[in-house]
């Protein structure tokens, strides 16, 4: 019922409320995980039924986590973004990754929500350039590592977004500034570390960072030492604390 109010009228405070809602749902099971785990080192003989007071069985378990799973899809099918009013449902990309491998959208589910790119009359596709910085950022933190390749469709309709944006880079632009500095430091922007390498060589190129003559290997030197200084960008990749970040923004939310 929760799930079917907030897609009716979905906003930012709401969003920011049920997020914070599912993952202390989602970090109070977990913990109880790691309590029995604890436990089970202690008291390896412990029985079924000793267990059952500490933790969810498999079951319960994942009969929660599907009743969330379909909550949030249940969202996204029933509106599709606008340019800007997908940031209500961004907040709910994280609450997915916190479900694990076997709770993932399809990537047609996400195009579909998100806009990614759009068919000509050839079936071709067309990249939808419109797609803003804070949406390119919460895909590519939820496409993650993706160990199963599920997303490299979609990974590369969103390189194919960000050269199309740098087309027209403007080094006074704020967001196409803070999308350069997330391309070059996110890990998750290729499917293999060659991959990563070569688009951020790419798109460098592209806005003709790099002095006439600087060789191949001189421009991997630049490019590494740049996504070394990671603690100093505006996006934490690789060390996220949703649940803090989440008691962050309540912080500022206006009742």
């Amino acid at each position: 019922m929760t799930f079917f109010i907030y897609s009716v009228l979905p906003r930012v405070t709401y969003s920011i409320k049920v997020c914070h809602i599912l993952f202390r749902i989602l970090d109070f099971i977990k913990n109880q995980e790691r309590t029995k785990q604890s436990y089970l080192v202690k008291v390896p003989n412990a029985s079924t039924e000793e267990l059952k007071y500490i933790a969810f069985d498999f079951d319960k378990k994942h009969n929660i986590f599907k009743k969330i799973y379909d909550g949030i899809s249940l969202v996204f099918q029933k509106s599709l973004s606008s340019e800007y009013a997908e940031v209500e449902t961004l907040y709910l990309l994280p609450i997915i990754n916190e479900l694990g491998e076997n709770y993932r959208f399809e990537e047609e589910l996400i195009n579909r929500h998100f806009r990614v790119f759009n068919l000509d009359s050839q079936d071709n596709k067309i990249p939808n350039i419109s797609l803003n910085y804070f949406t390119i950022i919460s895909l590519l933190n939820y496409i993650n590592v993706d160990s199963n390749q599920k997303y490299n469709e979609i990974r590369k309709d969103i390189q194919n977004i960000i050269i199309e944006k740098f087309n027209n880079f403007e080094k006074n632009n704020a967001e196409d500034v803070f999308l350069l500095i997330d391309v070059l430091t996110c890990p998750y922007i290729g499917s293999s570390d060659a991959e990563v390498k070569n688009f951020r060589r790419q798109i460098l190129d592209k806005i003709k960072f790099f002095d006439a003559g600087t060789s191949n290997a001189d421009k991997d030197i630049i490019i590494e030492t740049i996504a070394g200084y990671t603690s100093d960008w505006f996006y934490s990749w690789k060390e996220n604390d949703l649940g803090k970040e989440l008691n962050t923004k309540r912080g500022h939310s206006v009742y």
